[in-house]
């Protein structure tokens, strides 16, 4: 299916990446956004396009960079994935520091709300006992939820 050869090359880009081979890496993070261009797959779309504009961002290619990341801000804005978003606008927020890009004020404060919105759903979740079991979970059989 698409799905799996979208992750099998985001998996095999990002061990080409911790191996130092950027090209090939690059190629692999490429087919993979081509695989997931289906809407199905939007968050592959958005975590690829953050992997590939962190990578242009770590190779100073600003420019290169800064379209990946609008990338993955236009589509992490439509999928509910505030982690996703708060990935997309925290680099953003570098970017435009390195940059002296005026969005920066902005972007800063879209990084705060999105960390406010992740840390609120965090301890709603935390509060059910059911949920702050499974959040805690760290060995053996998984709890029992009654």
């Amino acid at each position: 299916s698409a799905i799996l050869h979208a992750i099998g090359n985001l998996l095999n880009g990002l061990q080409n990446l911790t191996q130092s081979r950027i090209h090939e890496a690059k190629e692999l993070f490429r087919r993979a956004a081509n695989l997931a261009s289906n809407e199905d797959l939007n968050k592959i779309l958005t975590n690829t396009f953050i992997i590939l504009g962190h990578m242009f961002f770590r190779m100073h290619t600003y420019q290169e960079s800064a379209n990946m990341l609008q990338s993955a801000t236009t589509i992490s804005q439509s999928i509910p994935d505030y982690t996703a978003q708060l990935n997309t606008m925290s680099l953003l927020r570098d970017l435009y520091h390195v940059c002296n890009d005026p969005r920066l004020a902005e972007t800063n404060d879209r990084v705060i709300q999105l960390n406010d919105s992740l840390q609120k759903d965090y301890q709603s979740a935390v509060a059910l006992a059911e949920h702050r079991q499974l959040l805690t979970w760290t060995d053996g059989a998984c709890p029992m939820i009654n």
